[in-house]
């Protein structure tokens, strides 16, 4: 469905390129689309999303996730801008997976930059590690 846009009835603006995906299949993973789309908004009545914040791939891949088809590679690579996503989207097993993800590999290099993502997006196990 995904891929080739099956009745699709949503077009998703990236920062460089447009998607298609499911109105169903968003407000079944992201209470935010569900609130969207259930009450009267701009997305109900144009069908469309503006997230320039996220380039096209990595809006891929959280479609991906979304629609229970993301690759392991697909996730490490976009993990930071899917947990800026999950968090936006409210997707919490999402942010809990971008957590853990970023808890497996926090070293004294890059701990700064965990730390800002913990203070940043409420990651209280990432805070305390």
């Amino acid at each position: 469905m995904l891929d080739e846009a099956i009745h699709a009835d949503l077009t998703i603006i990236t920062a460089d390129g447009t998607l298609k995906a499911h109105k169903a299949v968003l407000s079944a993973t992201s209470p935010a689309f569900l609130a969207s789309y259930r009450d009267s908004s701009e997305e109900k009545e144009s069908s469309t999303i503006h997230t320039e914040e996220m380039s096209q791939e990595s809006c891929t891949a959280l479609l991906s996730y979304m629609y229970g088809t993301i690759k392991p590679g697909d996730f490490w690579k976009h993990r930071l801008s899917l947990l800026g996503a999950a968090n936006k989207y409210d997707i919490g097993d999402l942010k809990d997976a971008c957590e853990e993800s970023l808890l497996e590999d926090l070293n004294s290099g890059n701990v700064l930059e965990r730390l800002n993502e913990a203070w940043l997006y409420q990651l209280q196990k990432l805070k305390k590690m």
